[in-house]
């Protein structure tokens, strides 16, 4: 149970990767916690991209889905994935 809570506190304060109190400071592209955690969580076969189905069960629509998938292989990397994180259904 503490460690539960420990690891969502961690989930919830994590800024960013790197030295500098946590915040990213020494790095520009530091990516937040957070949403590389979501990503990772929801990637649930681990093949480090979002399939269409993967997508849908985060309510993603389709056309969403369309528009963040830039280089068109009918999947999300990481990278097409945190480009529309502002704009996911929360």
């Amino acid at each position: 149970m503490i460690v539960v809570l420990f690891s969502l506190v961690n989930l919830i304060h994590a800024r960013g990767y790197g030295s500098g109190g946590g915040e990213g400071e020494n790095c520009r592209e530091c990516t937040p916690r957070i949403e590389v955690k979501f990503f990772m969580i929801h990637d649930i076969n681990k093949d480090a991209f979002l399939s269409p189905e993967e997508a849908a069960l985060i309510k993603m629509s389709n056309e969403t889905f369309e528009q963040a998938d830039t280089n068109r292989d009918s999947k999300l990397n990481k990278t097409e994935f945190l480009k529309i994180w502002e704009n996911l259904p929360r």
